[in-house]
């Protein structure tokens, strides 16, 4: 019985050893200001529709999700002069496409423009609340 036990151990070592994850890759766009309304331009570079997700995460974790599906050949404009949520900490950005393409994100903020290329077919951007 103990050598079944130690034989169990050693094969759950070795799956979890030989076991490959995949980081979280992602771009860090900087930092946006909690108190001043932002504006958001995905332009694709791609003639096929694309995905947008993005992500609220406020300090306790929790996420507040907005999904969108562009269409060909379509500058898409989320969030125009609006305020960033309340709580929020941190903003994901998340590209989808079925090809690899590459993505130009533009983020607005009062006189401070940020622009972030992203490529590939999943491509996520990062930007932190302060």
């Amino acid at each position: 019985m103990n050598r079944l036990k130690r034989l169990i151990c050693a094969i759950v070592a070795g799956v979890i050893l030989m076991m490959h994850s995949n980081p979280a890759l992602a771009k860090f766009g900087g930092n946006l200001r909690s108190d001043m309304p932002w504006t958001l331009n995905i332009s694709p570079e791609t003639s096929t529709g694309f995905a947008a997700t993005i992500i609220f995460v406020d300090s306790r974790g929790r996420q507040d999700i907005d999904m969108f599906t562009i269409q060909v050949n379509e500058q898409f404009t989320p969030y125009s002069a609006v305020n960033i949520p309340r709580g929020t900490r941190r903003i994901i950005i998340e590209l989808d496409s079925p090809f690899s393409v590459g993505f130009s994100v533009r983020v607005i903020q009062g006189t401070n423009v940020i622009v972030v290329d992203a490529c590939c077919e999943s491509s996520r951007v990062v930007f932190d609340i302060v």
